[in-house]
């Protein structure tokens, strides 16, 4: 009788252990495995000695190493582990804890090594582990009551397989990405995006003022106030809520200026009535290009380099517009507001499509630019006898395309000094180089001594 309750709390034990790993949401090993064969001493309690399989010399012990097995290859499978029981590999003579982590590299499956030892009434027990492809070895050791063997070794080796170090796969170091020493700040285009959203939303009170045709000019500023504190606020939320970086700042200030600029221009040259309705089509704009370039940053990262393409669109347009509108007209007197308006609009429509596809240095932007500049100076001032005060259209027109001319010849060759140069060949032969190689002294003082040296790769 008293066997049979034994039998039945053991039973009963392993179905509450099963139950709890399933309950707690333990994560389940894959995989075949090796269980060794009950070994003896633990390594962890008060005998020591070489590690050997529990033999009948060792009297009550091996009974409890034969349950040990019993529980363990039952629990493992309910783990999810394959277990061979036919193939149990015995345990080597002088095997050491590492020698296990060789031998699951080596066969690719788990090797559980279970251990017991007797102190006084109770059982020292100690599961070794090693997983395939890890260099760690995981341990689980704990004294045990006879009586709760079954429900302990279930636990302990449920919290073997279900540890991260575990359950996650080790990569080779080689394979690892290098971690930066500081990690990018969050959002660091939030200082540039706030001014771009606050600047525009206190344009968005001066215009609600002009298009409203109020003669109350107490409105203007409380309403430019407005507008500048929900732009600010629109702009510190967006950068809480998405990544903002500088490019993507600079391209949506691109698409709130050049625009913008493009409408008001188009409606000064084509003299909208009212004059006023001129303010409502620069919002218009500037609203279409906001959201053109929010849906090009969505799909397309954005760089500083790219966002600064965008902005040199725009600007070398409004200038190739009012070159445009001169050159057509052939009189240098009135604003080329149409011109200037459609080569702003183009301008930074190009430069936006081109600043999404490119990624070159910022540096080399503003230089395109500063030499486009000093090349239309340049042309301008070799074009300038022609302004003379009898000066015909064709004349002034000669004028315009010197400067034209001079701005495509400066941004040529700012392109061309700041591309990418590789090594010139002819650094890898050794060549001579005069230099001083020391100073003779004589009565009227030193005197070099000129000679030459030799640079180059040997």
């Amino acid at each position: 009788m008293g066997c049979l309750d034994q039998r039945r709390r053991d039973v009963l034990g392993i179905a509450l252990a099963v139950g709890l790993t399933t309950a707690g949401g333990a994560a389940r090993a894959e995989g075949g495995a090796f269980l060794w064969p009950t070994a003896t001493p633990a390594g962890d309690g008060p005998s020591g000695g070489e590690l050997r399989a529990v033999s009948p010399k060792d009297g009550p012990l091996r009974d409890r190493a034969r349950e040990i097995d019993a529980i363990l290859a039952e629990a493992a499978q309910d783990l999810g582990l394959t277990i061979d029981l036919d193939a149990r590999p015995d345990i080597p003579p002088g095997v050491r804890d590492a020698d296990l982590v060789e031998l699951a590299d080596k066969r690719a499956v788990w090797i559980l090594s279970p251990r017991v030892e007797r102190d006084g009434n109770e059982l020292v027990v100690r599961i070794v582990a090693a997983r395939p492809g890890s260099k760690t070895l995981l341990v689980r050791s704990e004294r045990v009551r006879q009586d709760a063997l079954s429900l302990r070794l279930v636990v302990m080796l449920r919290d073997l397989v279900s540890t991260p170090a575990a359950t996650r796969a080790e990569e080779p170091r080689s394979s690892r990405p290098a971690r930066a020493l500081t990690d990018p700040a969050r959002s660091d285009g939030r200082g540039a995006l706030a001014l771009s959203a606050a600047a525009y939303g206190g344009f968005l009170g001066f215009a609600i003022k002009k298009t409203s045709r109020s003669e109350d000019d107490r409105l203007l500023y409380p309403l430019m106030a407005v507008g500048t504190g929900l732009g600010l606020g629109a702009s510190l939320i967006a950068a809480d809520e998405w990544d903002v970086t500088q490019g993507e700042a600079l391209y949506l200030n691109a698409a709130m200026t050049w625009p913008t600029a493009s409408a008001l221009l188009l409606s000064d040259g084509y003299r909208a009535r009212p004059r006023m309705n001129r303010y409502a089509f620069g919002l218009a704009a500037g609203v279409g290009g906001v959201g053109l370039a929010t849906l090009a940053v969505s799909q397309r990262q954005v760089s500083q380099g790219g966002a600064l393409v965008a902005h040199s669109g725009g600007a070398l347009g409004t200038f190739g517009g009012a070159m445009g509108e001169y050159l057509a007209r052939g009189e240098l007197s009135q604003t080329p507001n149409r011109g200037l308006g459609y080569g702003a609009g183009a301008g930074v429509l190009v430069g936006g499509v081109l600043g999404t596809q490119i990624d070159p240095s910022p540096t080399r932007v503003v230089l395109f630019d500063v030499g486009a500049g000093l090349g239309a100076l340049g042309g301008a001032a070799l074009g300038s006898p022609l302004l003379r005060r009898d000066a015909t259209p064709t004349d002034r027109r000669g004028f315009i395309g010197a400067t034209l001319a001079g701005a495509v010849g400066g941004a040529t060759l700012a392109l061309v000094a700041t591309r990418h140069r590789a090594p010139s060949r002819l650094s890898r032969w050794p060549l001579p180089v005069p230099t001083v190689l020391g100073f003779s002294p004589s009565p009227g003082g030193p005197v070099p001594i000129v000679g030459a040296t030799t640079q180059g790769t040997f």
